[in-house]
């Protein structure tokens, strides 16, 4: 890993999480897959819960939208691999069951966090090592809040990064795929100035004091 901050903030996203506790019960990886895919799904729908599962299209569809994920990320691997950003704006793009950009990314990028996680502290998932380094980071109002306080305030993201972190006009369960990305840019540009991936960026920042 980039660093010992880093290597210090995996190990306590793993302990802080139950991470530990629960991974421990998974026989193989598969079951631990599982396990980082669920949750990434609780993450994801933080929001959606206040619904209730009666009136929510995606609640009451979520074993199925957690084995498409599976799916991707197991029987179309290659895919994932060859073109990791093509892949994922395809999977935001998938509405079915009301999913929407906003939601896919946080599940998305949540559930290889939890991999991530698990690879460093564990060395399983290394079939996906290739991956890891073009995985996006999560976001979420906590990282675009940390996020805003690195830019500048004529910074073309400034204003949208500021609006997530608020929960003002823009929150990150409904951001377009073009809002997303210029998130993105912004954290990437961010994290490769301290030798980060946009994921690790995630790991070392979303949790500081900062």
């Amino acid at each position: 890993m980039a660093s010992t901050v880093l290597k210090e903030s995996v190990s306590r996203f793993y302990e802080g999480r139950a991470f530990n506790k629960e991974a421990k019960k998974c026989s193989n990886e598969d079951e631990l897959l599982d396990y980082c895919i669920a949750k990434a799904w609780q993450d994801a729908i933080s929001r959606e819960r206040y619904k209730g599962k009666g009136n929510s299209e995606i609640l009451s569809n979520a074993e199925q939208i957690k084995r498409q994920l599976k799916t991707e990320l197991t029987a179309n691997l290659t895919r994932v691999e060859a073109d990791f950003d093509a892949w994922h704006k395809n999977m935001c793009a998938n509405d079915s069951y009301g999913m929407r950009c906003g939601l896919w990314q946080k599940f998305i990028n949540m559930a290889f966090k939890y991999m991530y996680c698990a690879h460093e502290m564990k060395g399983v998932f290394c079939k996906y090592e290739n991956i890891f380094h073009a995985c996006h980071c999560p976001v979420d109002s906590v990282i675009a809040q940390k996020t805003c306080k690195r830019l500048a305030e004529c910074d073309s993201c400034y204003g949208l990064l500021k609006s997530i972190a608020r929960n003002g006009s823009d929150n990150w369960n409904s951001l377009s795929y073009e809002q997303y990305l210029e998130v993105q840019s912004a954290i990437k540009r961010l994290a490769e100035e301290e030798g980060l991936t946009a994921l690790e960026y995630d790991f070392v920042h979303w949790g500081d004091e900062t």
